[in-house]
């Protein structure tokens, strides 16, 4: 693991590195700028995954959104409690309705409602 001594450093040099040289950098068209570099720079050293755009959030819910669904099945078949039964079939259903409005949202994002 990198020290915070060491990722400060390390990224204050490469930002007096770009800023010298008034360096921009353009990925996939877009400009970032010196912030942009930083931030990447950071999540680099962390090992943190990029940030997502809100469509790849979307489709994460909705995966989440069906694994709980079928979480909350499986709970239901196995309950056999009069109250835990009753539990999860409200959990089925609250589930069920978190992935149909999920994927009414997808669909109106995609324009097919």
């Amino acid at each position: 693991m990198i020290s915070l001594h060491t990722f400060t450093n390390n990224l204050f040099h490469k930002l007096g590195e770009l800023i010298d040289e008034r360096a921009y950098v353009i990925m996939d068209s877009n400009f970032i700028g010196v912030k942009g570099v930083a931030d990447k720079m950071y999540r680099h050293f962390l090992n943190m995954p990029p940030e997502q755009t809100e469509e790849e959030k979307l489709y994460a819910s909705i995966r989440d959104a069906e694994i709980q669904w079928k979480l909350a099945e499986g709970r239901f078949n196995e309950a056999t409690d009069p109250d835990l039964i009753d539990f999860a079939t409200y959990d089925i259903m609250a589930t069920k309705s978190r992935y149909e409005y999920l994927i009414k949202t997808a669909k109106k994002q995609m324009g097919l409602l």
